[in-house]
Formats: structure tokens, C-alpha cells, sequence
């Protein structure tokens, strides 16, 4: 009967409503085949805010810029070449999923916005990459750039897109950029004949001459004369080829890989599937790859870390919900790769909240990407710098907690990050470290001698959540966790009076304001 169902399993429509074998009861099988992507683009950073004004949506400094400095230094950066019709820009990664349309006022950003497959030539811009085969000068290819796809186009723009010689792009500030004030660029530089032009100018400046926004094959030749050195590197290549300097270049888009859904076979829980940056995006030095028996993905290192020194800086947005069915699973989709560390584009990975998932003080799942590929262990060697006060700021770090050699697995402890996991489906840790507490259903449902052992270990690794139940001593003497008291009568046989005084020793070790990061085994701190 299990056999026939799964073979049933593949010809049923999405949502269809059957009886499992002995269960007894009705399930829906959720196995989901929609293909649309959600591109994650934060509404608000420390460097911009999007905005809906007269020309439609944009970016606006939250901060004062200067002259020369970079435009999306805090921001999440990254480019994507695979867009189909249905697709959407997603501005709230921990917000409610839509269900429907909604109305939307006319100056309000909505929480999404729906793109077609053409986005890629009027949002995208042109890259340009060395053609290795040398039957062209360069290859030309349709990139569309997160978030810089939103920025507007005036005839006096105020940002400049550059890159260097390593392939690393971005946009410079042309002048000091007030707060509040929009971020534009000039189409000119960025395009040559093809993409957001030929469209009527909105940019309203006094060089503004109010006709039709040109790419760079129609300027004036006194123009192009002049801002060719300004020009991008694609463009560039183009106008060279056209004026007879070099040798055609070559239009290709790269290839990438076939969408389907990694949602496991019986999977009940619903999923959305989001675009999500690599960690080259935040020049971590870390890999995503295959390891161990399972073949699952993995974090390793890409070099030699000492004890104390930061790994990767991660974005760290609240998880994804549906309004009715509460926390979904998310196919995380890699973008465009920049090195050789990223998974190709197109990799989608299951994450399921439950089995990967990391809280914050007040119980709610945070997604953070790459972050989540990270595996247990009860002698981890990353832990993280994070205090409750902190958790506000989207940017957030994990260190070394001892060193660590190149192709090492990241490992972190989440008996020490979470209270309870008692929905993971294989609680047993397999992590044979010599402190191992033989489960990762999270510190609640550990032994008081566990318990201890954890702070004297490494209780430099706990998590704000941890700390705020360890400073409750109704939640820490729980009288519904048998396990826990079955524990405590066994291991410790402590009476009432040793288990308070024990309580109010844990008080005093997490306290909001201690040093959540005490001394290290030779005697240093991390910072």
C-alpha cells in the first residue's frame, strides 16, 4: 500500500487531499511544484530605503554619503541572470506571504512586486567577461543586480557604476549625497543600445533636456568622447567593436540550471522558494559543498581562521510565514556564482525552520541564508557575538571558537542557541566529541550535569534565547519537563535548597549585562 501510494504520489494535482497508510487520519500532501522565485530585496538598509514617488519606485539614502565612498557598503549585493515570468521581488522576507491581491496605495511599496522574463533587458545591465576562446573580444551578457535594479536614471546622477580588474562591481558616489536624498544613475553609461531607453526623461534637473533617455551608440560624438572613460566596461567594448578598434563581441546569457522543487516526498509543511545572495556577496571565506554519508550541504572553510577571529558576516531577516498555516519552508536559490566557494546558479536547498531554524530572544525563526547549512555539533568551533540589544541590526557575525584549519566543516552547538528543537526528526547528536550530551533537542532537555558542563565549556556560545530562559526560574525548573527532573534526581540528587542556590548561580551567569563572552581557554577574549 506504501508502494502504490507512492506511485500515485507523482500524477496527483498540488494539494490534493488523500489517507495515509495506517495513520488514521487526513493529510495534504504538500508537495509543492511552483517554480516561481521570490527575489529577496530588503525594503530598508543602513544605506537606502525603496520608496514609490513620480517615477515609480526608487532608492533613497537613509544616511549622508560622500564624495567617493561606496553606495551599498551595508547593503545585501548580488546578480541573478535567470527571471521567468511570474517571479517576484520580495521587500519582506519575514512578512505574511500574499494570498491574493491586495489594494495597495498609490504611494505605498507593496510587500512584493510581480517581474516578467523581459526584466532581464530592462532592469538588467550588460556585463562584460573575457571571452577565453579568442573568438571574440568579450562576451556580453544580461546581469540584473541587487538592489541597484531599482535606481532611476537623471541626466545629473549623483552615483557611478564601476568595476575593477578582480570583477568586483559597484556604485561610487559622483558627489556628497544628502539623507533622503533619491540615488540616480545615468542610463548612458550603463546601456548602449538595447534596455530602459528611448523612454521619455522624469529626472526634472536643469541638465535634464527633456526629450527621450539615450543609450550611449546615440549621444552626440563629443559626448561619447567624453564620457567614454566613464563608461561601463561593457559598453565600452561595444562602442570599441563598432568603431572598427576590436573584434565583434559575442551576446551570450549564461546557462542555468532547471527549476524544480527539493521538497521531500511527504512533506507537509507548504514552501516558498526565494533567491537568496552567496556568501562571496559578503566576501565570506566559506564553501558551500556536499559532505558526509547523506550527501547533504555543508559550510567549509575556505582558509585557516585563528581563535577569535570573525569567519562570515551573515543577513539575518525573520523567517518567511503564510497567514494561515503559520512558518513555511523555504527553497533557498543561489544566484549568479562570483567564485569558485558559491554553488552554481540555480542550487536550491530545502530549508525547513524546524530542522535548521535559529530564534532570536522573543522565539521567532530568523532565515540567514548560508548561515542555516551550518551542522551541530556539542564541540562547535563557531560561535556567535550576539547579545539581545543587538539582534535589532540586520548584519550579524559568527567567530571562530577555536581555530579552525581550511576544509574544516562550521559547526555550531544549538543545545547552547535553542531552549527546545523537540520537533528535529533525528534528535541524537553523532557528534563523538568528548563533552557530547548525546542529543540536539536543545539545552531544556539536557541534564543539570549537561547543563553545567555546557557554561564551563563554552558558554561563551550561548544565544540571548538560551540566557533569557536560564534567567526564569519558572521556565528553568519546569515542572511539566520530566525528562529533566528524571535528570535531575538521577545525576545530581539535589534537594530543594542545593536547586535554588543552583538557580540563582545561573541568574548571575546570564544576566544581560555580563560578558556574554567570557575568557577563552588561553586567557583572550573575542572581539
Amino acid at each position: 500500500l506504501n508502494q502504490l501510494c507512492t506511485l500515485l504520489f507523482s500524477v496527483l494535482p498540488h494539494e490534493t487531499k488523500v489517507i495515509m497508510p495506517f495513520s488514521g487520519s487526513e493529510h495534504h500532501l504538500a508537495r509543492n511544484f511552483e517554480t516561481s522565485q521570490n527575489v529577496y530585496l530588503p525594503r530598508r538598509t543602513s544605506d537606502y530605503v525603496v520608496k514609490k514617488g513620480r517615477k515609480g519606485l526608487g532608492l533613497y539614502a537613509t544616511g549622508n554619503i560622500s564624495k567617493g565612498g561606496a553606495i551599498f557598503q551595508n547593503s545585501l549585493q548580488y546578480t541573478l541572470t535567470d527571471v521567468e515570468d511570474g517571479d517576484h521581488v520580495m521587500f519582506h522576507s519575514g512578512s505574511n506571504i500574499p494570498t491574493q491581491k491586495t489594494r495597495i496605495a498609490h504611494n505605498v511599496v507593496p510587500p512584493r512586486i510581480q517581474l516578467h522574463s523581459d526584466i532581464i533587458f530592462t532592469h538588467g545591465i550588460p556585463v562584460y567577461s573575457e571571452d577565453r576562446s579568442g573568438a571574440s573580444s568579450g562576451i556580453i551578457s544580461q546581469h540584473v543586480q541587487i538592489p541597484s535594479m531599482l535606481m532611476n536614471h537623471s541626466c545629473e546622477p549623483n552615483t557611478i557604476y564601476t568595476q575593477n580588474n578582480a570583477g568586483n562591481d559597484q556604485f561610487i558616489a559622483l558627489r556628497n549625497i544628502k539623507e533622503g536624498e533619491e540615488l540616480t544613475c545615468s542610463y548612458s553609461l550603463l546601456y548602449y543600445d538595447e534596455g530602459p531607453v528611448n523612454h521619455k526623461c522624469l529626472c526634472g534637473t536643469k541638465k535634464c533636456n527633456k526629450g527621450e533617455i539615450k543609450g550611449f551608440k546615440y549621444l552626440k560624438p563629443e559626448e561619447q568622447d567624453r564620457l567614454v572613460p566613464d563608461a561601463t566596461k561593457a559598453v565600452r567594448s561595444i562602442f570599441m567593436a563598432d568603431m572598427g578598434v576590436v573584434d565583434p563581441v559575442t551576446y551570450h546569457q549564461p546557462l542555468v540550471a532547471e527549476r524544480f522543487s527539493q521538497a521531500p516526498l511527504y512533506s507537509v509543511i507548504k514552501s516558498i522558494r526565494m533567491v537568496w545572495p552567496n556568501p562571496s556577496s559578503s566576501f565570506a571565506n566559506v564553501a558551500v559543498r556536499k559532505t558526509g554519508d547523506d550527501n547533504s550541504y555543508s559550510l567549509l572553510a575556505t582558509r585557516d581562521f585563528r581563535e577569535g577571529e570573525k569567519v562570515y558576516s551573515f543577513w539575518s531577516e525573520l523567517w518567511p510565514v503564510d497567514p494561515i498555516d503559520g512558518k513555511v519552508a523555504v527553497e533557498m536559490v543561489f544566484p549568479l556564482a562570483k567564485m569558485e566557494s558559491d554553488p552554481v546558479e540555480g542550487t536550491t536547498l530545502w530549508l525547513d525552520p524546524l530542522e535548521c531554524g535559529k530564534k532570536n530572544s522573543d522565539g521567532k525563526f530568523m532565515f540567514s541564508g548560508y548561515d542555516l547549512l551550518t551542522k551541530h555539533s556539542c564541540s562547535p568551533n563557531l560561535v556567535y557575538d550576539k547579545k539581545k540589544r543587538e539582534e535589532k541590526f540586520n548584519w550579524q557575525a559568527a567567530f571562530a571558537a577555536r581555530d579552525i584549519c581550511k576544509g574544516e566543516e562550521l559547526t555550531v552547538n544549538f543545545n547552547a542557541l535553542l531552549w527546545d528543537r523537540a520537533g528535529i526528526k533525528i534528535p541524537t547528536c553523532t557528534c563523538k566529541s568528548e563533552i557530547c550530551a548525546g542529543t540536539s533537542k536543545g539545552f531544556r532537555y539536557l541534564s543539570v550535569i549537561a547543563q553545567k558542563k555546557l557554561w564551563q565549556n563554552g558558554g561563551r556560545h550561548f544565544s540571548p534565547l538560551v540566557r533569557e530562559h536560564c534567567n526564569r526560574y519558572d521556565s528553568y525548573h519546569d515542572t511539566e519537563s520530566n525528562e529533566n527532573e528524571e535528570n535531575l534526581s538521577h545525576d545530581l540528587s539535589l534537594d530543594s535548597e542545593s536547586t535554588a542556590q543552583s538557580v540563582e548561580s545561573w541568574r548571575s551567569l546570564y544576566s544581560e549585562d555580563s560578558d556574554p563572552l567570557p575568557p577563552t581557554a588561553n586567557g583572550s577574549r573575542l572581539v
